[in-house]
């Protein structure tokens, strides 16, 4: 039963983990002046609040 479930498991994250990795690898890219950039907009757009979050938590962060 237990190795049902990893094996359903295992297949819901095999799509995902290529995403995961590229993210990690934009991460490390990011720059202090792209950060900056983002603290000049006063509302920031939706998507890009919602991009923000997700790195807060990829990085362990508050997301607020």
């Amino acid at each position: 039963m237990m190795s049902e479930i990893a094996c359903n498991v295992q297949k819901d994250l095999d799509p995902v983990i290529p995403i995961l990795s590229s993210a990690q690898d934009a991460l490390i890219i990011l720059k202090k002046c792209d950060i900056a950039e983002v603290n000049f907009l006063k509302i920031p757009p939706l998507a890009l609040k919602m991009v923000l979050e997700a790195v807060c938590v990829l990085l362990g962060s508050k997301t607020d």
